[in-house]
């Protein structure tokens, strides 16, 4: 969405009524001269949000070592749960002449931004509680406000209201605001003046209509913002359109007596739908007053990971409930657009393949059928913008295209982003000023939006390489621990037995068949503790455990330097069925070269079974190791050191279990001292490993050696 490629720190930069405009900028302004809609709009924008005010920052509380002093703190209508700071008093970005600090606290960056930008034009918020709402005006006399009832945001109304006392005790007025279609689609006609007092502040610039047909016509107000909202839209500004409504107190009281009899019965979906019906009827008809607009700037390196991501052929989403022209304001300032965007019609039965295109809600809504195939003619294309959705409908677009069999990574940042981040196979949330919802249900937490290509191209496919390579080692490992029992069978009778110390054939096999192997030796040797399996085990796991955590197929800087890089793990070019297949057919033939060398060491000799084991497993052992050093692609101290604790601790374990006085003692120490075991280890690891090192070595493909090219290429452009 677009709030994850935002900062989320915004600045009021325009307000606008009928009659005024404002630049808003980072010195003192001055609300125009008899226009008191541009009042009405300021008392809006301080009256109309959730924020409290502090005197200094918020500090979190860890322990009561940290907790101030209640001297060194201030807190005015904040709960008394925050503590802050003495320090926090100097901050200079909220340092205003004549007034004590104050530092404010929202639910979102927006209403902070109004708040604060109301500031620039003389109106101080100085204090907020549940009941009253205290500022100071540009006369510096303090007004307070007494507030009956705030109406929430909710995505069925789009709008959120707060009831407030006008300067008569017996008007009620009712301030909103919300975006322009919900609120200048419940916008009507002029109210009829009801009550002098309430109406005397409200100069209404429309004239009544005349019987004359010569006269032009006036723009409407509505239309008249309408247009000042486009205007902000196209420059990348995310607008609120503010409204109000004059009511008689006992109209209000009647309203707010059946709106707590509402409240009080069970809280279903009933209620809330009477809810919601209750606080339409109270906004509407809503006078349009003004809008705002704010400035989001983009967050760094924004633009660089999305083109990053476009090269991986990775088709990028934008899923937004701004306004089209804002959305695609932010659209075309990140990069998301390298072409002309086209609009998505329902009516063609063109594909887009190629494009960058933008979606209404409508067709998104159509793209959400389960027999729509409407989804189907964005393939291949660049880019897609979606605006005006709602949470439920970036939720549904993410199913739909999951179900067409597309992998796909849901990143937010706010509490609306949750039903997306949970509907996609990845989740990324984006830790910033819209809470922590998101990051909670994310699966991966980053800081900024930039971090993704990092996240995706370099994390991403040391990853599948990993897995990849792992599995194929695993089975292989164990294939060829069968092959050789299956090779002694064919010289042992077929009776089953096996020459290898059944204890050492336990801890050979892989993590996730350790259990069987388990349950198999117990039931032949009962008297050996289980607790001694999981201990010796690590003998023949640690080493691939270890290199699937450290080994990178590829350097840093190469993949971040040729996106491109990234195909080889969606297209799965490391584990198929001819990497399968491949591991399979080298794993038989490691197995019968081990067994081959060692019987023929063993041939006409006088060793016992034991000493015969012995050999056999020590050439298992080392032609699995010398078989992962050749499948790893980073050769580092670390490497090299689990290697070497891998031996130490097989080899510790055989020259330990000699002292036990079973049929094998003293077996290793005798193998260990003939130069013959040494020639046969040798020859068993070299035979073993020739076709791996032919085919990985020596036959690389030419398409490989082009792209280990183009690699450098663009490494050495990035330097």
């Amino acid at each position: 969405k677009t709030g994850t490629l935002t900062q989320n720190k915004m600045i009021l930069r325009r307000c606008a009524t009928v009659d005024s405009e404002c630049a808003v900028g980072v010195s003192s302004c001055s609300a125009p001269d008899c226009d008191t809609d541009f009042v009405h709009l300021l008392n809006n924008m301080i009256c109309c949000n959730t924020v409290f005010v502090q005197t200094g920052r918020r500090r979190d509380v860890i322990d009561d070592q940290d907790t101030p002093q209640v001297n060194d703190v201030y807190s005015v209508g904040a709960p008394s749960s925050y503590a802050f700071s003495e320090s926090d008093l100097m901050d200079e970005e909220l340092r205003l002449q004549g007034f004590v600090d104050l530092h404010y606290e929202g639910e979102s960056p927006d209403e902070l931004a109004l708040v604060r930008g109301a500031r620039r034009f003389g109106f101080h918020l100085t204090a907020r509680s549940n009941n009253f709402v205290t500022f100071v005006g540009p006369d510096k006399k303090p007004t307070k406000l007494e507030v009956l009832c705030t109406l929430p945001f909710d995505n069925v109304r789009k709008r959120m209201s707060v009831c407030v006392v006008g300067e008569n005790e017996d008007e009620v007025i009712v301030y909103s605001k919300g975006a322009d279609f919900s609120m200048l689609g419940v916008a009507g006609k002029r109210a009829k003046r009801n009550n002098e007092s309430a109406l005397r502040d409200i100069q209404e610039d429309e004239e009544e209509e005349e019987d004359d047909e010569d006269r032009p016509l006036k723009p409407s107000r509505e239309d008249v913002i309408r247009s000042r909202v486009d205007e902000y839209a196209r420059m990348g500004l995310r607008t609120l359109v503010m409204g109000m409504r004059v009511m008689r107190r006992n109209e209000f009281d009647e309203w707010l007596r059946i709106q707590k009899q509402v409240e009080l019965t069970r809280g279903d979906e009933e209620t809330e739908r009477m809810l919601s019906e209750l606080a339409q009827r109270i906004e509407t008809p809503t006078r349009v007053i003004g809008v705002t607009a704010v400035e989001d700037k983009l967050q760094e390196n924004v633009e660089m990971a999305i083109a990053s991501l476009r090269e991986a052929q990775i088709q990028v989403w934008v899923l937004t409930g701004d306004k089209k022209e804002t959305a695609e304001g932010v659209a075309t300032a990140c990069g998301l657009f390298r072409n002309i965007p086209v609009h998505f019609e329902s009516e063609s039965k063109d594909t887009y393949a190629g494009m960058d295109v933008v979606v209404s809600p409508e067709h998104v809504t159509e793209m959400c059928l389960p027999l729509s195939s409407a989804l189907d003619r964005l393939d291949g294309c660049c880019s897609v913008l979606c605006y005006r959705l709602t949470p439920g409908q970036k939720a549904e677009i993410v199913k739909a295209v999951k179900r067409r069999g597309g992998v796909v990574a849901a990143i937010g940042d706010g509490a609306n982003d949750v039903p997306m981040i949970q509907a996609a196979h990845v989740g990324i949330g984006i830790s910033g000023n819209e809470g922590s919802q998101a990051s909670m249900a994310a699966d991966f937490v980053l800081a900024q939006f930039s971090f993704v290509s990092r996240l995706i191209l370099l994390h991403g496919h040391w990853n599948y390489a990993r897995i990849a390579n792992v599995m194929l080692y695993f089975f292989y490992k164990n294939i060829q621990n069968v092959m050789i029992a299956f090779f002694i069978q064919l010289y042992n009778g077929w009776s089953c037995g096996f020459p290898v110390n059944m204890l050492y054939s336990v801890c050979y096999p892989v993590i996730f068949t350790r259990f069987a192997a388990l349950a198999r030796h117990t039931a032949i040797n009962p008297f050996i503790h289980p607790s001694s399996h999981s201990l010796i085990q690590t003998f023949g796991s640690l080493q691939p455990i270890i290199f699937g955590v450290l080994d990178q197929d590829r350097r840093e800087k190469e993949l971040l330097a040729d996106s491109s890089l990234y195909g080889i793990g969606r297209d799965g070019t490391l584990y198929n069925v001819r990497h399968f297949l491949f591991n399979i057919a080298d794993a038989v033939w490691q197995a019968a070269v081990c067994y081959g060398t060692v019987h023929v060491l063993n041939l006409d000799s006088r060793h016992s079974n034991e000493y015969f084991g012995f050999c056999l497993a020590s050439a298992m052992f080392i032609t699995n190791m010398a078989h992962l050093i050749l499948e790893t692609h980073c050769i580092n101290a670390h490497m090299i050191l689990i290697h070497f604790v891998g031996a130490f601790l097989t080899y510790s374990f055989f020259l330990s279990y000699d002292i036990i006085p079973t049929d094998e003692l003293y077996s290793s120490e005798d193998a260990m001292g003939d130069f013959s075991f040494y020639a046969a280890m040798l020859v068993a690891t070299i035979v073993c490993l020739i076709p791996r090192f032919l085919i990985r070595v020596l036959l690389v493909s030419d398409a490989q050696v082009r792209l280990e090219e183009r690699a450098e290429v663009s490494e050495l452009s990035c330097l």
